[in-house]
């Protein structure tokens, strides 16, 4: 496990000596000593480095294809849609959704996402013109958000005139807001 979870190299070290990423990979690879069936992981990544977090999610990914089963909770949606064949989404301790992430994506939110910051003038004119397309639009202070279900890139000269504005895929963190709300509750 020292090997798999590139440790080897510090086995004689005395853990406190280890750095925070170290100390994560050498708990994932305790947990795994005895080649457990199912593996429960609370935030498996959090504070973690990106070469840490990757290596960590080439590992899980391994263990997902010799059989082992695992349960994973996490905010990192990333991660989430990275590792998880299966989602469930809890809000106020109900289940919201659940199935294949990719395909509870494309149904409930759409193929990608257009963020576009601007004037209200600029937002209302872009909101005219996006619903030419088969999109769902939330408008959050000087941002307008365009759930595109459809390829909407004829529409994109439009946005040439904005100020700033992205084009991406659709994703998990995309569905969670969508179904839960934008709005931090602390209850």
């Amino acid at each position: 496990m020292l090997h798999f979870f590139a440790l080897h190299n510090r086995r004689d070290e005395i853990i406190e000596h280890l750095s925070g990423g170290q100390r994560r990979r050498l708990l994932l690879a305790r947990a795994l000593i005895n080649e457990p069936q199912l593996l429960i992981l609370d935030e498996p990544t959090i504070g973690l480095d990106p070469q840490a977090r990757h290596l960590i999610w080439e590992r899980l990914a391994i263990l997902q294809a010799q059989g082992t089963t695992m349960l994973l909770t996490s905010h990192y949606l990333d991660e989430v849609s990275r590792l998880s064949q299966q989602v469930l989404i809890l809000d106020h301790g109900q289940v919201v959704v659940q199935g294949e992430p990719q395909q509870l994506i494309t149904d409930l939110v759409g193929l990608e996402v257009f963020e576009v910051d601007g004037t209200a003038a600029e937002l209302d004119a872009l909101e005219a013109s996006f619903r030419q397309c088969n999109a769902t639009l939330e408008r959050v202070g000087d941002r307008l958000y365009v759930y595109a279900r459809e390829d909407c890139s004829r529409l994109m000269k439009v946005l040439g005139d904005a100020h700033i504005w992205l084009r991406r895929p659709a994703n998990l963190e995309d569905l969670f807001i969508q179904l839960t709300g934008r709005s931090l509750r602390e209850t």
